[in-house]
């Protein structure tokens, strides 16, 4: 028996270590790394899965091609050499006919593994296709950070456990980051107090005390606190003159942020208000998490915005938790930016259902993600999918919705059958994932596909085909933040990565920027705004995550069924009782779904959990029929949680 360092690759932020076991050449244990400071012996349910994830019956094993309609998912066998011939020849003519702008590669986190994430940009910077935005996770919420700050790293998680007070704002840690969720519960052992901000009531609400606040209204929350600490005199005067810019126009800002206002538009009593004010300036070291639900809404980015501010005004530099992926590596050299010729037309990924149905797309590459599953208004992006002059090819393990409306699907190796590095958004350790086994039958990494492609396109720059282990060595040996070498990581399985310094503000006063420079040069206001939804449907659906799923990710090794919560106050109105199967539409579709209904959610909002395979739902539908494709202004962040419906009883 051997063992083997892996990581847990998938979109999330915990990026948990593994030791993995193997005997024979198969995978027999794969456990999480006690030794390792935030993984901490311990995975959630879909790292528990693991194995029955890789040796899954239904896993694709060798390359196929499509035989009937798009969408009908009938394929045959053929080689990989047959496979990269048709890819390259029609790849070719696109380029040749239309030009490489009309080549789109569609991908995202569903292997976020340095190399397997980023290795295939080479390719597509070397041929001059179109990109995606990478906006639709929390890109919105990225740039509020940096309006303010400079750039958006905040406090380590480790300083969680000697905060006096824990604060999750719209943060289901106990389901989407689950080892944050245990270091608060271990904080929470030693006194340190919690307040959890959300409309919802969840698992992370009954850590602490829940503050149920109106979606969308959080920008007025933070204000209202604001101008309670600025009035009460509970803010630090000496951190404000001496490290922020803009504090006497942002305090005339607020002037009609009374409590009581701000107790009219979001639901919180006055008392709660005070109290959490009160709280908040008096235990100090405190820790804000935000979370990335938050900021998909039409007014996300102001919301964050607002919220990071509250640190400066109590004197805790970067007291906040939002995204902390600022690291030092060569990203231009992972990605070989050097070898693209053109600035490429960028789309943007939310919106991928209207660049397809544009037909100013010829040739899509899907890796990495299931936009067939995963992306906004699920109808127009099959729509768009279904164009037969779309030559559409998928890399995937499994038989996804989107390979449904492939011409070609090539089969994905399980990071277990490859070797890469994987960094977090969230702590600061850079993890190893050796080959533990090898592919399985015919499976191939998404970096040795685009190896074998760039040959087949005749295609000479060297940066095409570098060794994975060469590239990992090269990024380690130049980045001044890891401590340890690359000798260390095969020993060890992690290396601490140092934090830039709390202290450093990268904001043209160098200073934390009230009234932000930046937000102005970009055409935003510089101070955070209320911006209004205007509905036209009653109740506001929220689509958050489930614990035995990541996005559409092991739903098909899963048993689960979708459904809605509902208010019983907006059942009764609707005559609807618990379990009744319950039509809910809008002006982009409709979904049939069974009814829970639960004091967890407020009135005038509904719940569902993302995004749930559509080929195995019993309507081939699921909840992103209905969500909102539009984006922000603040760099064209997603607006799923903007989406507004009507229920009615089946």
């Amino acid at each position: 028996m051997k063992l083997f360092f892996n990581t847990c690759p998938r979109d999330c932020y915990d990026t948990c270590s593994i030791v993995t076991a193997v005997d024979e050449g198969k995978l027999i244990e794969v456990k999480a790394n006690s030794n390792h400071p935030i993984t901490q012996g311990y995975l959630c349910p879909k790292g528990q899965n693991l194995i029955k994830y890789v040796y899954h019956k239904d896993r694709v094993l060798y390359p196929l091609r499509r035989t009937g309609s798009k969408g009908e998912g009938k394929f045959k066998k053929i080689s990989w050499d047959d496979a990269l011939n048709e890819i390259a020849s029609r790849l070719t003519k696109v380029i040749n006919e239309n030009g490489s702008k009309t080549v789109l590669h569609y991908d995202y986190g569903g292997h976020s593994g340095l190399i397997s994430l980023n290795f295939p940009k080479r390719f597509f910077n070397a041929i001059g296709s179109a990109e995606t935005t990478y906006s639709i996770c929390d890109n919105a919420g990225e740039l509020a950070v940096e309006l303010h700050y400079g750039k958006r790293y905040g406090r380590k998680p480790e300083e969680m456990l000697k905060s006096k007070l824990i604060v999750y704002w719209g943060f289901n840690a106990a389901v989407s980051n689950l080892h944050n969720f245990g270091l608060a519960k271990q904080a929470k052992e030693k006194g340190t107090k919690i307040y959890v901000i959300d409309p919802i009531a969840n698992e992370t609400t009954r850590l602490g005390t829940h503050l149920r606040i109106r979606p969308a209204t959080d920008v007025i929350f933070a204000f209202g606190i604001a101008k309670y600490l600025i009035d009460n005199e509970l803010i630090d005067s000496d951190f404000i003159n001496e490290h922020t810019h803009g504090f006497e126009d942002f305090k005339g800002y607020l002037s009609k942020y009374t409590t009581e206002y701000v107790s009219k538009h979001t639901g919180i009593s006055t008392q709660d208000i005070k109290s959490f004010a009160v709280d908040y300036a008096a235990l100090k070291p405190n820790f804000i998490n935000i979370g990335y639900g938050l900021q998909k809404q039409i007014n996300g980015g102001e919301i964050v915005r607002a919220i990071c501010l509250l640190p400066a005004l109590i004197g805790v530099p970067r007291g906040f938790y939002y995204c902390n992926s600022e690291r030092d590596f060569d990203k231009a050299y992972l990605k070989a930016t050097h070898l693209r010729p053109n600035n490429p037309v960028k789309y943007v990924s939310s919106q991928l259902g209207r660049d397809l149905i544009s037909k100013e797309i010829n040739f899509l590459f899907v890796y990495n993600a299931n936009p067939a599953a995963t992306s906004p208004n699920q109808t127009l992006v099959k729509k768009g999918l279904l164009h037969e002059d779309l030559f559409v090819v998928v890399h995937d393990l499994f038989l996804t919705d989107t390979t449904l409306y492939a011409d070609i699907v090539l089969p994905a190796a399980s990071f277990f059958e490859t070797m890469d590095i994987n960094i977090s958004y969230w702590h600061y350790y850079l993890s190893l994932n050796q080959k533990a086994i090898e592919p399985i039958d015919e499976a191939k990494s998404n970096s040795e596909v685009f190896r074998l492609l760039a040959k087949k396109m005749g295609l000479s720059q060297p940066e095409l085909f570098e060794p994975d282990e060469d590239v990992i060595k090269k990024l380690i040996s130049t980045s001044k933040t890891i401590e340890g070498r690359y000798e260390d990581l095969l020993q060890k399985g992690f290396l601490r990565m140092k934090q830039l310094p709390l202290m450093e503000f990268q904001t043209k006063s160098g200073k934390i920027e009230f009234s932000s420079s930046r937000a102005q040069e970009l055409g935003l206001s510089s101070f955070p705004i209320v911006l209004d939804e205007h509905p036209q449907f009653p109740l506001r659906l929220i689509s958050s995550a489930h614990p035995l799923i990541l996005h559409s990710q092991y739903f098909n090794i899963q048993s689960i069924k979708p459904y809605i919560l509902v208010n019983p106050t907006d059942a009764i109105k609707r005559m609807i009782k618990n379990k009744d199967a319950t039509r809910i539409f809008n002006e982009r579709g409709s979904l049939v779904l069974p009814v829970k209904i639960s004091e967890n959610v407020p009135e005038g909002v509904i719940w569902t959990f993302r995004s749930p395979w559509v080929s195995l739902s019993h309507d081939k539908k699921n909840v992103n029929v209905l969500t909102n494709d539009d984006f922000q202004r603040s760099s064209y962040g997603s607006t799923f949680n903007s989406t507004f419906v009507e229920l009615e009883k089946t």
